[in-house]
């Protein structure tokens, strides 16, 4: 029974003394940050297994900016090619359908 008291007595002491919690152990912004990733984490592993949908918070290649970069750079060359052979397709079928010859006169 003594120890009960023990504790008892200690808690109340430590809830009445002046010393302010917050003040001992403030919480900065990083912890908030933190504890709204591990939530956001949280809901999103729940609503996962509930629904059969799980989306990737974050890309795979994040770091790779060089070359995510360098294959942008490649495939705007592909469609500037790709642009390319399809207006030469497009002017030899009008060319055709219009019966010119090859340096563009009319028949």
């Amino acid at each position: 029974m003594q120890r009960n008291k023990l504790y008892a007595h200690n808690d109340e002491q430590r809830i009445l003394s002046n010393e302010n919690l917050t003040d001992r152990h403030p919480i900065l912004y990083p912890d908030v940050q933190e504890m709204i990733d591990f939530a956001l984490d949280c809901t999103g592993l729940i609503l996962g297994v509930l629904t059969d949908v799980n989306h990737a918070t974050q890309y795979s290649n994040i770091d790779d900016w060089e070359g995510t970069l360098m294959l942008t750079r490649l495939g705007l060359k592909y469609q500037e090619y790709d642009f390319q052979q399809r207006e030469k397709a497009f002017e030899a079928e009008m060319q055709r359908r219009l019966g010119g010859n090859d340096n563009g006169e009319l028949q």
